[in-house]
């Protein structure tokens, strides 16, 4: 916990904050986790209900969309965060196919912790019966709002495009409308999709047909849980909200508790699915007519900061709100008190159609508190890593990197190199 990343606090400040998540994940257990069932191939969806109060004519509904290897009971304290702000609201939230409590497809039955898609529209669909068969039953249609983190606000893109009168606000935390991976490289070369189309021709979707071992992308194998260390990628800042989600992914996985497993790792077929379904973003966003805001982390070690500016300016009313103070993916769970609160207060206002007030003075849109000098430093380093990757010798490393470790794996088991070494 001595890093810089995590925010100094006391020891009674940080036991403050586990037992107050503690209390808000039984709060939000009060709510029954429920199912339905998928029109598409009949597989188990897994949803949560928070209506703390009758219905009437000035609720307000919020269908809430997590990000890939999120569970809805993460939320607990943003929801009721939230709630503090609007009053009479009422949230739905879904765990997406092949993560959380919901099924896992056919092929990736026998590993629940495998990651893994067969077709990205599958999501979007899933969303729309949400919609239509759950939430529009049991509430206004004419007051439902999104809001929707990195994957989620992949999906949710997708279903406001296609669907332009369902929501009256949208609300995107890190959207994931590109993956980079914090590289400037993927930011500008499109790399990324074609090798992971490559991997799924080779036959490395789901399941490696020679040896009939699941695949996972870059080696990282879903059964090494560390039950201690956490916290390796720069997600958030807040050390006791990182260990309570670890915590609660841990137990999913060594307990059960009737889970099919938080804990997961990507295929390769998934990994191609996210990326046809965020490189169709740029064809139909323009159909999006209501208000939305995207609000992105200064230092983002996983999506693009560039697209959402991108494919914001394609959309009818949207504003990108960068919170600077050198945030990270998840702001809105893990991020400083003072960035949570900015993110829950814009949410708030813009469901509540209220002015949202840009986070950096001036333009809304600016990416970053950069001087004009850095500015310009970064922007030669772009154009330099730019005609770095467009090399075609960077797709040979990387297929090269790739079969190295799968040889690794061959021979000392489904761990990575740094697992065995470390052992």
């Amino acid at each position: 916990m001595s890093s810089d990343r995590w925010i100094k606090r006391t020891v009674s400040e940080n036991q403050a904050i586990a037992e107050r998540m503690e209390h808000l994940y039984t709060k939000l257990k009060q709510y029954p986790l429920q199912t339905f069932l998928s029109n598409i191939d009949s597989l188990s969806i897994s949803y949560r209900a928070i209506t703390p109060t009758p219905k009437t004519n000035q609720t307000t509904t919020l269908l809430l969309l997590t990000g890939y290897n999120e569970t809805i009971d993460k939320y607990c304290e943003f929801i009721d965060e939230l709630m503090d702000r609007i009053p009479l609201l009422h949230v739905y939230m879904m765990d997406h196919r092949g993560q959380g409590n919901s099924g896992r497809e056919q092929m990736v039955q026998d590993n629940p912790l495998l990651a893994h898609s067969t077709d990205w529209h599958h999501w979007i669909k899933d969303v729309e019966q949400f919609v239509s068969t759950i939430i529009q039953p049991t509430t206004d249609n004419d007051n439902l709002h999104l809001f929707a983190h990195s994957m989620g606000g992949m999906i949710g893109t997708h279903v406001a495009a296609a669907n332009p009168n369902m929501f009256k606000t949208i609300s995107l935390n890190a959207p994931l409308y590109k993956i980079t991976i914090g590289s400037t490289v993927l930011e500008t070369v499109p790399i990324l999709s074609p090798f992971a189309r490559l991997m799924v021709y080779l036959g490395y979707d789901c399941v490696n047909t020679k040896g009939g071992k699941d695949v996972y992308i870059f080696g990282s194998d879903a059964s090494k849980v560390d039950l201690v260390k956490f916290g390796g990628m720069k997600l958030s800042h807040c050390y006791e909200r990182e260990k309570f989600w670890h915590v609660l992914r841990v137990k999913s996985v060594t307990e059960n508790n009737g889970l099919p497993g938080v804990c997961m790792s990507p295929s390769f077929g998934w990994f191609n699915e996210v990326t046809n379904c965020y490189n169709e973003l740029i064809n139909v966003v323009d159909k999006i007519k209501c208000p939305v805001i995207i609000t992105q982390a200064e230092i983002d070690c996983l999506v693009s900061n560039t697209s959402h500016h991108q494919l914001s300016k394609k959309m009818k009313n949207a504003i990108v709100l960068n919170t600077g103070r050198g945030s990270f993916h998840e702001q809105h769970y893990g991020g400083r008190d003072d960035v949570r609160k900015m993110i829950l207060d814009a949410v708030a206002n813009n469901i509540q159609f209220k002015k949202v007030t840009p986070f950096i003075s001036g333009n809304p849109t600016i990416r970053s508190l950069s001087s004009p000098e850095e500015e310009e430093v970064q922007g030669k380093d772009m154009e330099t890593k730019k005609r770095w990757g467009q090399n075609p010798f960077i797709w040979i490393w990387m297929m090269l990197q790739w079969l190295r470790r799968r040889f690794w794996r061959c021979f000392y088991g489904s761990g990575s190199m740094t697992d065995e070494k470390r052992d």
